[in-house]
């Protein structure tokens, strides 16, 4: 009785795992796919509303010039 209980246990937890998993799989390509069409037409406000400044954040931008940008 105890294995089946551990076993009904188990079950319950992965799924729920998985669901979240797939949830934020999801939320994930939904995200990349606004930011990159943000991007292609220009709008500038809704693109911003993609990304979330952090202090650990970084951005490198090189030049035609050979020189490397770091922006936060």
């Amino acid at each position: 009785m105890k294995n089946y209980f551990n076993l009904v246990i188990l079950a319950l937890v992965s799924t729920v795992t998985s669901a979240q998993t797939t949830n934020d799989t999801i939320a994930i390509k939904e995200l990349l796919v606004k930011e990159g069409a943000t991007w292609r037409i220009g709008n500038i406000e809704e693109h911003a509303s993609c990304w979330m400044v952090k202090p650990y954040n970084t951005v490198l931008v090189s030049n035609t010039e050979g020189q490397v940008l770091d922006l936060d």
